[in-house]
């Protein structure tokens, strides 16, 4: 697949780099993308820089990786992506005045929901928000496989989340649709929370019977 990273920062960069590794193509974009020449030297020859637009055009897929207080200048850079899959990162936090990680959006709504509010004619999937980039960087490809829940709304999406999740080098189980994200976003239920297989799967049929 071609995947076009916005926001190569901790995230961006790790699961890019995994994703180039694992034989997809990869175009890393920031606001500054003549300063990804590191990146894109480490991650290997199948990987590019650019700007946001650049990536858009470039991308079967998005990866949606910026830090939340820049979201909306990132969308305004990305212009019409209708159609197009985007794989949502960002978490709804920011610093307050004090210095604090706050809540950036009310306690009602989960930050898949409102991107895919701001993006409806794109079809968005919820995942890599609930695990710390260097958590990711030491447990991919090792076994067990630690558990990457994703949400989506799209029923035709499972199997492309599943294959990227599992090329990034971690196990993926689906956790339900895009207004079940908030426990998989920063500060969540699965917040950082380092899981196998069996104990995730535990955890989370426990929450599907809360749903009913």
């Amino acid at each position: 697949m071609k995947i076009g990273i916005i926001g190569s920062g901790s995230i961006g960069s790790t699961i890019g780099k995994l994703w180039s590794q694992a034989g997809h193509e990869v175009l890393f974009s920031s606001r500054n993308p003549e300063k990804l020449s590191g990146l894109v030297a480490e991650a290997g020859s199948s990987t590019t820089s650019g700007t946001v637009q650049d990536a858009v055009a470039f991308a079967d897929i998005l990866f949606l990786a910026t830090n939340y207080w820049t979201l909306d200048e990132a969308l305004q850079n990305m212009g019409d992506v209708s159609g197009k899959t985007i794989l949502d990162a960002t978490n709804p936090y920011q610093y307050n005045d004090a210095g604090k990680v706050v809540r950036a959006i009310p306690n009602d709504i989960s930050g898949g929901t409102l991107l895919q509010e701001k993006l409806p004619d794109s079809k968005i999937i919820k995942v890599f928000s609930s695990m710390m980039a260097t958590i990711m960087a030491e447990k991919h490809h090792k076994q067990p496989l630690l558990v990457i829940p994703y949400t989506t709304d799209y029923e035709e999406l499972k199997k492309i989340a599943e294959q990227l999740i599992t090329d990034a080098g971690f196990l993926p189980i689906y956790y339900g649709k895009l207004k079940y994200s908030k426990p998989i976003e920063l500060f969540g239920k699965y917040s950082d929370k380092v899981m196998d297989e069996k104990e995730a799967t535990q955890l989370f049929e426990a929450d599907f019977k809360e749903r009913k």
